[in-house]
């Protein structure tokens, strides 16, 4: 039998096959496809996590792009934000400082009683513009009262020999000014005070 499949073999015609190389053929097919199906699955698994990277790349460029922005956005919002809170105090500054350059225009021609009267409107409208402000001026009615240390401030000691006026005001050289919305003094009163000194 095996020589016969032999002579068919030599005249190039092979219609017979031995049983186990048949087995091993198909043994060998099946482990191809299973690592064919292996190697396509991998392929399929790197697709995916190529899709993924990429999408994840896309969404941080996206999310800097967008944080870029809402930073962009916020910093100019504080900056008009700051201009709005300060523009009215700017307004009043500018509307001053015009009428001060009219009224030097025209101070030669003014008597000193006049000039004292416009020097002291804008003394008043300072102090307009300091309460639309929120800021409130106080000020030390008499001296001689007890130096507070939270709302005056020393500027010079004045030597006594009276020992009842060590501690007192001497004299009162500026008003203080309090924040209201805080209830904070910003500038406190300049004061000299009494300092006593045993001769």
């Amino acid at each position: 039998m095996i020589m016969e499949a032999e002579k068919i073999e030599k005249r190039g015609v092979s219609k017979i096959f031995h049983p186990a190389l048949k087995n091993e053929a198909v043994k060998l097919d099946a482990e191809e496809k299973s690592v064919f199906e292996e190697i396509q699955e991998l392929n399929e698994k790197m697709d995916v996590m190529n899709d993924t990277v990429s999408q994840k790349i896309l969404n941080i460029d996206f999310e800097k792009n967008i944080v870029d922005k809402l930073h962009k956005e916020l910093q100019d919002y504080k900056d008009d934000l700051y201009f709005q809170l300060i523009k009215p105090l700017i307004m009043d500054l500018i509307n001053m400082r015009e009428r001060m350059r009219r009224a030097v225009k025209h101070s030669s021609k003014e008597t000193d009683e006049k000039k004292v009267e416009m020097l002291e409107s804008y003394v008043e409208e300072i102090e307009t513009i300091l309460e639309n402000n929120n800021i409130e001026i106080y000020e030390t009615k008499k001296e001689k009262d007890d130096y507070k240390v939270k709302k005056q401030r020393i500027v010079k000691q004045i030597k006594t020999s009276d020992e009842k006026l060590h501690g007192k005001i001497c004299n009162i050289l500026t008003n203080g000014y309090i924040y209201t919305e805080k209830n904070k003094i910003i500038f406190p009163e300049k004061v000299e005070v009494y300092v006593y000194k045993n001769n």
